[in-house]
């Protein structure tokens, strides 16, 4: 856009006098006049020829949250805190469900809508179940998987603006978790061109990491950008990520149907609101999601639980550097690190901060040989750190 142009055209139609008194002015006009046509969601949270993350744990019912999420956008309704900037058209690819399952959902979203939402017609219900097509299929992963949706991208029906994959370990063709330069080449090399050649924003579905404990409102803690299974080149990628965490309303964890679920984005939220979230529960009449209130926290018992997880994970760390270290003999730190890390799961820092904690207590020996510091057990406590380990 010719931006000198722009502002002649304004400054003959408002008059000189606003822009030289205001330069916020002319600012806020350009920006209405640039007006964004690639924009999906709102506030450019998504756009055409970007992608966004959507994970979840297993079982809560992601495939019928991105049903509901497509149907109403294609009325171009909000839903769960997302506004579509027009009624959008999806082509959603799965692998998962059967046409059963599909069936369930859909029945169970419009059955919801009659139920709990107020204003819906028959023409809407009409235009929206049209602007979903649904496509199973599991024959190809990788790069093959990219050449499919190439074609289909061109010969289906109805041209998507949001194209939905559910979900991504049915489709990347690597292990997301080990395998980062897979995972770049399918992200980077092809599904980034392809979005971008067929001028659609797409939705990435995934399950999140298996969880190391039950939430409850007692130790509600998120980290929304790294809430998934796999390497962080996933949150590098995506320009958006929003994350569904269940929450326990007690410290009761036996029964899964007592708990609500909180929708954070940990990337680029601030483009829907600022601190983004969004309470919500399962329908008991039927498969929808509706609005929960949000649950009342304890922030001092959830500050004494933090700090007794940090306790007990350090703790852990601990007595598994001892494993490692008893088992090897000796080891640099760089290969404490590495191991650690990479057959734990746990932070560098935290191993780290395992071995200070080591050497502090006597249990661990440092030595620096050529500018490299490897460590050992201290022979003298040998006996009393495998009954710890053991």
């Amino acid at each position: 856009m010719d931006i000198d142009r722009l502002r002649e055209d304004l400054e003959d139609y408002f008059g000189t006098a606003m822009f030289t008194a205001s330069p916020i002015a002319m600012a806020d006009y350009v920006a209405v006049a640039m007006a964004d046509e690639e924009e999906l969601i709102e506030n450019r949270f998504l756009c055409c020829g970007d992608a966004m993350l959507f994970s979840a744990e297993t079982g809560v019912g992601k495939s019928s949250f991105i049903a509901q999420l497509c149907f109403k956008f294609a009325a171009g309704r909000q839903c769960f805190g997302l506004q579509p900037a027009k009624p959008l058209k999806s082509l959603i690819i799965q692998a998962e469900n059967n046409e059963r399952d599909l069936w369930e959902e859909a029945c169970g979203i419009e059955q919801g809508l009659i139920q709990h939402e107020q204003g819906w017609t028959y023409q809407e219900f009409c235009r929206a179940d049209a602007a979903v097509t649904y496509v199973t299929y599991s024959d190809t992963n990788g790069m093959k998987f990219v050449e499919y949706l190439d074609e289909l991208l061109v010969s289906v029906d109805v041209k998507p603006d949001l194209l939905v994959i559910d979900p991504l370990f049915a489709f990347a063709g690597c292990d997301v978790s080990a395998e980062q330069g897979k995972l770049s080449a399918f992200l980077r090399n092809g599904l980034q061109p392809l979005i971008r050649k067929h001028r659609v924003g797409c939705i990435i579905v995934h399950h999140t990491a298996k969880p190391s404990k039950e939430i409850t409102v007692r130790n509600v803690n998120f980290n929304e950008a790294y809430n998934y299974a796999g390497s962080a080149e996933l949150a590098n990628w995506v320009r958006g990520i929003l994350s569904l965490e269940s929450v326990y309303t007690s410290d009761d964890t036996s029964d899964k149907k007592k708990r609500i679920f909180c929708l954070k984005s940990g990337k680029r939220g601030f483009r829907i609101q600022q601190d983004f979230m969004v309470w919500l529960k399962w329908a008991e009449d039927c498969i929808f999601w509706l609005p929960a209130e949000p649950p009342q926290i304890n922030k001092q018992a959830q500050s004494n639980h933090k700090t007794e997880t940090a306790k007990a994970t350090a703790q852990r760390i601990a007595t598994d550097v001892l494993a490692y270290l008893v088992k090897v003999g000796t080891a640099s730190k760089k290969q404490v690190v590495a191991s650690l890390c990479h057959e734990s799961g746990y932070s560098r820092q935290g191993v780290l901060d395992a071995l200070v904690f080591l050497q502090s207590c006597n249990i661990v020996i440092a030595s620096v040989e050529n500018q490299i510091t490897s460590y050992s057990i201290n022979a003298s406590r040998m006996d009393e750190i495998e009954n710890t380990i053991n």
